[in-house]
């Protein structure tokens, strides 16, 4: 309903997965007329994701409490901005006005208001997108095995010197 009220009616709406309230939606899709404009995916294979979400202009993450969210944080990851519900562990990946936009409340008006003042505006655009793909490195393994070995060599020195220690009491 939120994609019905977009101003510009040349972008396409691909909605990934499968459920059982998929026929439900493919219905509420035609009563909308929007059949031509939105697209019901399936699933995915997950190496197509990359491609997909690089070539999206904003993912849309209207799950409420999500733990972390994956989701968000491989869009970001792709250069791609992400509106989404202020909730759960979206918050720690999804900075409201640097790399995208959170939401208090979703309702169709909301979420079609936040597209419209995305979308309609190149410079806010822009400055999302940029910041997307920066924003999400501290999740990458290279950063986790960076963090980790910073708190394991410390340790390692020190249980070289506590047997370079005992090595040298046994020695005397």
């Amino acid at each position: 309903e939120a994609f019905s009220r977009l101003k510009n009616r040349n972008y396409r709406l691909l909605i990934g997965g499968e459920g059982e309230e998929k026929e439900a939606l493919r219905r509420f899709i035609d009563r909308l007329s929007l059949g031509d404009r939105v697209i019901l995916t399936g699933g995915i294979a997950h190496e197509k994701l990359p491609s997909l979400y690089s070539g999206a202009r904003v993912l849309i993450f209207t799950t409420k409490n999500e733990p972390f969210g994956m989701v968000p944080v491989e869009a970001l990851a792709c250069g791609t901005p992400v509106i989404a519900s202020n909730s759960g562990g979206v918050r720690e990946t999804v900075q409201n006005g640097f790399n995208g936009i959170l939401l208090d409340r979703i309702t169709p008006q909301t979420l079609g208001n936040a597209l419209n003042d995305l979308l309609e505006d190149p410079e806010r655009y822009a400055v999302l997108q940029r910041e997307a793909r920066h924003s999400v490195e501290r999740f990458s393994w290279n950063h986790h095995v960076a963090r980790f070995l910073e708190i394991l060599d410390p340790i390692a020195e020190n249980l070289k010197k506590l047997k370079d220690s005992r090595q040298d009491i046994r020695a005397k």
